[in-house]
């Protein structure tokens, strides 16, 4: 039987879609749709009406593909069956997306790297009837957030392969320009949520970074670089990294002292420059 009022009242769980689970209207029914949110009609697989928030008595003029599709209000029921789909269209914040094993890249600098990246995105629903044709389908109950979250966040991850394949800023200079990398892995994905009917409306880069590896190649590039500068303060920088490195327990006092003075050994020498 009916309710008076359809409605969905989201509070309970964080969903996307969720299939009411009557599915008899009555004529003079009215349907509930809050802001953040979209209701689908679905008649035999089809989409027929949509409607966005407001309050609608559901009859003849309000449902018109509905009614065209063979539906009626007849007697002896006074009632049409529909399948009835909320869609929410909120933008969902706050999820994660990172590498899941490391990029080989080239560096204008440090000639082949291993770089992970990470960061954060944003989304919403952008097209009701995509995302409910391509990936809600037809479920018994609704669809969470979770396979959505899932999927966008590999798609980050392969986009900024590509992204980071065609940068052109060197790996010791890459933070600065996490907001135009952002923009481009954002540009690159959003052409696969446009299939999906899914907008991106937020990506962020938190960190590229070097595999511990690369790290150490490029500790011995920067000792290069002080050798052309001043060879015994080079010495001074290897002793100082050898003496480090030789300490069996990371966090105590003398290897922090010793990170210390290999900070200022190497801002002496960068000052002197």
């Amino acid at each position: 039987m009916a309710n008076d009022v359809i409605q969905h009242d989201e509070l309970v769980l964080k969903w996307i879609v969720y299939k009411y689970p009557e599915n008899e209207i009555k004529k003079g029914t009215d349907l509930l749709v809050r802001a953040g949110q979209e209701v689908v009609l679905f008649y035999n697989g089809k989409i027929a009406d949509c409607f966005g928030p407001g309050r609608y008595t559901l009859d003849e003029e309000s449902m018109p593909k509905l009614i065209a599709f063979g539906e009626r209000f007849v007697l002896p029921k006074k009632a049409v069956r529909t399948d009835i789909y909320f869609i929410n269209t909120t933008v969902f914040m706050n999820n994660g997306w990172g590498t899941k094993d490391p990029i080989i890249c080239k560096d204008p600098q440090l000639d082949i790297v291993r770089l992970k990246a990470f960061g954060t995105f944003a989304f919403k629903v952008a097209d009701p009837k995509v995302f409910i044709n391509s990936v809600a389908g037809t479920r018994l109950i609704g669809s969470g957030t979770q396979e959505a979250v899932r999927y966008i966040s590999n798609t980050l991850s392969q986009m900024i392969a590509i992204v980071l394949a065609q940068t052109e800023h060197s790996v010791l200079e890459i933070a600065a320009h996490y907001i135009e990398i952002a923009q481009q892995l954002k540009e690159k994905a959003q052409s696969r949520m446009q299939d999906i009917g899914v907008e991106l409306t937020e990506v962020q880069v938190e960190h590229i970074g070097t595999t511990d590896t690369v790290s150490e190649s490029i500790d011995d590039f920067t000792g290069m670089q002080l050798a052309k500068k001043d060879f015994e303060s080079f010495e001074r920088y290897q002793m100082i990294k050898s003496m480090r490195e030789g300490a069996s327990k990371p966090g105590t006092a003398t290897i922090d002292a010793l990170g210390s003075a290999l900070g200022r050994e190497i801002g002496r020498i960068v000052d002197k420059d």
